[in-house]
């Protein structure tokens, strides 16, 4: 996925029209009586994209702020995830495919956040990577 977070990237600034940092991105697999609590995200989610990857034909909306948006496979919606309020009401299918991409605007508050703070992509969090320069 994080192949996908820097594939994406310049789309993304076309929607948003801002400059982006490339925060993180993960995929997820919903099952039955799934849900999402109603929640803002941390700020590396500023700017955040929800894409449906596939499914077994029952729509679950995501809601934020109240409005429900059905996303059909390869359907996307871009939001700021630590703005918005943002939730999904019990999953009645048997699987739900996601994928989540996140960004930071280059020049607002959380810029610091690029990368997640992490020294690459696909380095996991917590983990220290040294380099050795010869």
């Amino acid at each position: 996925m994080e192949s996908l977070l820097v594939e994406k990237q310049k789309k993304m600034e076309e929607y948003t029209g801002l400059k982006l940092y490339p925060t993180y991105s993960y995929w997820r697999l919903y099952t039955y009586g799934s849900n999402l609590l109603k929640h803002k995200d941390r700020h590396s989610c500023e700017i955040s994209v929800s894409v449906c990857i596939d499914n077994d034909g029952p729509k679950w909306p995501i809601f934020i702020e109240g409005k429900a948006i059905d996303l059909e496979p390869g359907d996307a919606v871009i939001y700021l995830g630590c703005e918005l309020k943002h939730w999904r009401e019990d999953f009645t299918g048997d699987w739900q495919s996601q994928v989540f991409l996140h960004y930071v605007d280059q020049e607002g508050d959380y810029a610091d956040l690029k990368l997640d703070k992490r020294v690459m992509l696909a380095d996991p969090p917590g983990v220290e990577i040294e380099i050795n320069e010869h």
